[in-house]
């Protein structure tokens, strides 16, 4: 599987969430059907409750002085209900912690549809065609055609290639059996807010939308690109690899996937497309992740600390980054008998 689509699916649906919004706040009909963010989830306090059985990879970071622990939880941003209950162990340690971190609040976030979508359009006057190769162009809005028709189609020249790669990753998705209202992101936000813990953004809505939107033509026509040269069946092939692999805490699969720096096929301008794509999205956002989980160790509370896989694992991942500052990182084991 080519590198970027690789990247973004990674870190696909938390993202993706950003498209259900901006529909929700488009005068089309054709987009009124999109998810929900909020579901029910399986009732872990029963006493007949089973655990899924699945083995994710789960830290456990103890503060410098010993007093206090940070739980380091890759999420998976996209799942359906077989995954719930989590496994007791995962449960045990959020139930024992201060306050929950998560990337940005998708469940309760201020920011709405008609800021989002100022965000999504051109406010120069100029169009997608202006910005992309009309090849990208034509393909990405035979895909969209092909699901929302020509009308609805015809009033989306104004918006960026972001909000045309997103709403394409909503088609295809809509086919798999992953949901995000069921991704691990939603699942302890909602648990949090029923506990009522401290919810902690580590980043924020604002923050990532500003990101992506602000991407320049040549990372997001790529991202673009990716997603309509892949196609339907590719893309949900990938997601549902990505989440078995989660399951299963198989590192060695997870960083083939999502670690794999194979730029073969790619042009140099390609290349360079990625490298800032991968700056921003992957490198600089572990470092800001690592430095707040170091934050956090030193309040002197416990938190459970929930962010996407993909920013976990690797050399430069937030693991990595918190054993290279001397922080003892410990890899919980999990199956269906552990408990802290």
């Amino acid at each position: 599987m080519k590198k970027l689509l690789c990247l973004l699916l990674a870190l696909i649906t938390l993202f993706s969430l950003v498209s259900c919004r901006v529909a929700r706040g488009m005068p089309l009909a054709d987009f009124s059907d999109v998810s929900s963010t909020e579901v029910s989830f399986a009732d872990e306090s029963t006493v007949d409750a089973i655990d899924s059985g699945i083995t994710p990879l789960f830290w456990k970071v103890k503060s410098k002085d010993g007093n206090n622990v940070l739980w380091l939880f890759g999420s998976i941003h996209i799942a359906d209900e077989s995954l719930y209950p989590l496994p007791d162990v995962i449960l045990t340690a959020y139930a024992s912690c201060d306050a929950l971190a998560v990337e940005c609040n998708i469940v309760d976030d201020s920011i709405g549809a008609s800021e989002l979508m100022k965000k999504a359009a051109y406010s120069d006057g100029t169009t997608i065609q202006d910005h992309i190769s009309q090849e990208v162009y034509l393909d990405a809005k035979k895909i969209l055609t092909d699901a929302y028709g020509s009308v609805v189609v015809s009033q989306l020249d104004q918006y960026k290639p972001y909000l045309w790669y997103s709403f394409i990753d909503e088609i295809y998705r809509s086919k798999s059996r992953l949901k995000s209202e069921y991704g691990i992101d939603m699942y302890f936000i909602q648990k949090c807010r029923t506990d009522k813990k401290e919810l902690i953004e580590i980043e924020s809505v604002e923050f990532q939308t500003n990101m992506l939107f602000g991407f320049p033509d040549d990372v997001q026509e790529l991202m673009l690109a990716e997603i309509v040269r892949a196609g339907q069946e590719i893309y949900i092939k990938g997601i549902e690899e990505l989440y078995e692999a989660w399951m299963t805490g198989d590192i060695e699969k997870l960083e083939k996937i999502l670690l794999d720096d194979d730029l073969s096929g790619y042009t140099e301008k390609e290349i360079q497309a990625i490298e800032k794509y991968n700056k921003a999205v992957i490198t600089d956002r572990n470092l800001n992740m690592a430095e707040k989980a170091k934050e956090y160790l030193s309040q002197g509370k416990n938190v459970f600390y929930v962010v996407g896989l993909g920013h976990m694992i690797g050399e430069k991942g937030i693991v990595q980054l918190l054993k290279d500052a001397g922080y003892e990182v410990e890899l919980i084991p999990i199956n269906a008998k552990n408990s802290l």
